[in-house]
């Protein structure tokens, strides 16, 4: 499944849908938290997890930005970078030149539980950012990343390399690889049935003669 997919999905779908879709299922600890919103490039957000983790250093380590290189250089077409830098708010974890590398190399965005800046530069690239907060400060020699391709806890959730990721104004909504057909398909059905109800509810239905006869709000 590549960027058509993706396109589709971001096309149809909604976080709250998904979210709601996930609930039913059993899944309920899906969504990031709300600190993380859109500060750049597009606000839709499909892809598959790509993911870092990195951290606070409180002076210079070795060679600056090595795995960090390295994580981006790895991103292949439809991939979203989520990264967690272990809320620090001390540097930027990321900025124009990264987002131009990912670009290049297929990367559809990137979901950050930390800060990023230069984001008129980022928002020109059209790179889309979901982050905690933006600020100009450099990371080297403050933050680190310490592994990539492995499970994060990120926004309040885990989150595993090749999940589905779903972000957009609303917030952001993690789909596990192992159950994303059942719940992309159910999400879709909901859709469907979502504008139904709209169409009913446009022409003078009460809520409670929708919700009586599709059970969905």
């Amino acid at each position: 499944m590549g960027n058509d997919y993706f396109d589709h999905l971001a096309g149809r779908l909604y976080a709250a849908v998904i979210s709601d879709v996930l609930d039913a299922a059993g899944y309920r600890e899906q969504v990031f938290d709300a600190r993380i919103t859109h500060h750049a490039g597009r606000d839709v957000l499909v892809g598959r997890a790509a993911t870092i983790l990195a951290g606070e250093e409180v002076e210079l380590q070795g060679d600056p930005y090595a795995l960090q290189i390295e994580a981006i250089d790895a991103l292949r077409e439809g991939d979203v970078v989520v990264a967690t830098t272990h809320d620090s708010h001390s540097a930027a974890f990321w900025g124009e030149l990264f987002s131009t590398a990912a670009v290049a190399r297929g990367a559809r965005g990137l979901v950050l539980d930390g800060l990023m800046r230069d984001r008129r530069k980022v928002d020109e690239i059209g790179f889309p950012v979901f982050a905690t907060g933006a600020r100009p400060v450099d990371s080297m020699g403050r933050l680190t990343v310490y592994a990539h391709g492995v499970p994060v806890r990120c926004g309040g959730i885990t989150v595993r390399p090749g999940d589905l990721v779903f972000a957009e104004p609303d917030g952001i909504v993690v789909v596990p690889a192992g159950i994303e057909e059942e719940i992309v398909a159910a999400a879709l059905e909901k859709v469907d049935r979502e504008d139904l109800i709209r169409e009913e509810l446009a022409g003078g239905a009460s809520l409670a003669e929708a919700w009586a006869r599709h059970r969905v709000l």
